[in-house]
C-alpha cells in the first residue's frame, strides 16, 4: 500500500498526530500486510471492503499492477509523491485550516485511499476521508464486505457498532459458511 516514508512509522501515535496537524511526508509503496493483519486481530471487529475493479474501468490489461510495482521499485525520491491525510482532516479533527497538501492533493499528494488514482485507477471518492470513502466503495457494484474480529472471519453482526453504522449499512456482507 501507499504509506509515508518516515521514522515516525515506528511511533504511530506521533505519526498520526503529525498527519492530523497537516504534515506530509515522502510517500512510498510498501508491503503493509502487517497493518491489515493487526486490524483483523481487533477485539472490536473491523469491516473490510473488497472491490475488484471491473476490467472496463482499468487503464491497462493488468489493471495498474505494473505501475504500482514500478512505484514500489522507484524508491521515495524517484516516486515524487507525498503522503498526507486529506486536507480536510486537520480542519475536521484539529481545527487547523491548512495542510501541506492543500494545493497538491490528488496531483502529487495522496493517502492510501487516493493513491490508486495516481496510477489511473478509479476511486469512489477523491476526498480520501476514509469513512466516506469506504462507504462509497462498499456501494460500488460487485463490492463485498467481511467482518473480522480477533483474527477470524465472523458473521457480519459481530461488526455491527455505532462507530461504523453507516459503513455497516452500506455493505453487502459475505458471510462465512459456519462459525469459525
Amino acid at each position: 500500500g501507499f504509506t509515508p516514508d518516515t521514522p515516525l512509522r515506528d511511533d504511530m501515535g506521533a505519526l498520526v498526530s503529525a498527519l492530523l496537524d497537516g504534515a506530509s511526508f515522502p510517500g512510498t509503496v510498501a508491503d503493509d500486510f502487517a497493518e491489515f493483519e493487526d486490524a483483523a486481530q481487533s477485539p472490536y471487529g473491523q469491516i473490510f471492503v473488497f472491490w475488484d475493479i471491473p476490467a472496463d474501468k482499468c487503464p491497462s490489461a493488468d489493471c495498474g499492477l505494473a505501475l504500482a510495482a514500478l512505484d514500489a521499485q522507484r524508491g521515495t525520491d524517484a516516486l515524487n509523491k507525498s503522503y498526507a491525510f486529506p486536507p480536510e482532516a486537520p480542519l475536521k479533527y484539529r481545527e487547523i485550516g491548512r495542510s501541506e497538501c492543500s494545493t497538491s492533493w490528488g496531483r502529487s499528494c495522496f493517502n492510501c485511499a487516493t493513491y490508486p488514482a495516481s496510477i489511473g485507477l478509479p476511486i469512489p471518492d477523491e476526498s480520501g476521508m476514509l469513512p466516506m470513502y469506504l462507504e462509497k466503495l462498499a456501494r460500488e457494484p460487485g463490492a463485498t464486505c467481511r467482518c473480522y474480529k480477533k483474527g477470524r472471519w465472523q458473521f457480519s453482526v459481530q461488526c455491527k457498532a455505532k462507530r461504523s453504522q453507516t459503513l455497516f449499512e452500506s455493505c453487502q456482507f459475505e458471510e462465512p459458511e459456519s462459525e469459525l
